[in-house]
């Protein structure tokens, strides 16, 4: 959070309204079932927003990638981008958030928390981290699919295809630049080739 500069500590404004939160633990496990990390995760209990429509990677849509990948007889790779929501910028509406559990304070006469980055549970969050992913792998020369948003392809040799934070992607030249374009804009975990997505093997 402190890395990612996700809020401000200050003072509620009149007429407006703090949201509470709540921390997620979850533990992350290997396809093997065993504990792979334990997680936790600081999620905000909504918030009203208009737009919140955000491209879903469907099972057809993956099929449709991992079919491309096995034509081509190419080896698909697998990243994870850490804390891809708090990456977001906050900056077209004010949202505010108390002070979570076990939150210390660090300026006198403030009672909650201004959001400069999006948290999990907001409502738009999925949808302004695709557009934030969406821009970035555009300007370095992808397209996305018209019929699926979710696939992006540059110069029918790069391919990638995201499911909110966890990303797939394979290339007939070299994946590895892939990985690289991407390691220089997000913090990854790296999980190697392919082999566990959406609980599935």
């Amino acid at each position: 959070m402190a890395t990612n500069e996700v809020w401000v500590e200050t003072t509620l404004p009149t007429n407006s309204k703090a949201i509470p939160t709540k921390w997620v633990f979850k533990v992350k496990a290997h396809p093997d079932g065993s504990v792979e990390r334990f997680k936790a995760r600081l999620t905000a209990k909504g918030c009203n927003y208009n737009l919140t429509y955000s491209p879903v990677l469907l099972l057809l849509s993956l099929r449709l990638f991992l079919t491309i990948a096995a034509h081509l007889a190419c080896t698909v790779h697998m990243v994870d981008i850490d804390t891809a929501f708090l990456i977001a910028d906050l900056t077209d509406v004010d949202v505010y958030i108390k002070f979570p559990d076990e939150y210390t304070k660090h300026t006198e006469n403030t009672n909650c928390l201004k959001l400069k980055k999006f948290l999990y549970g907001l409502k738009q969050s999925n949808m302004v981290w695709y557009n934030t992913l969406s821009e970035f792998l555009k300007g370095k020369g992808f397209t996305s699919l018209a019929s699926k948003p979710c696939i992006f392809v540059r110069n029918n040799e790069d391919y990638i295809s995201c499911f909110v934070d966890d990303i797939c992607y394979f290339s007939t030249k070299d994946s590895n630049a892939i990985e690289k374009t991407l390691s220089n804009q997000y913090k990854l975990k790296v999980l190697g080739p392919l082999s566990f997505l959406l609980g599935m093997k």
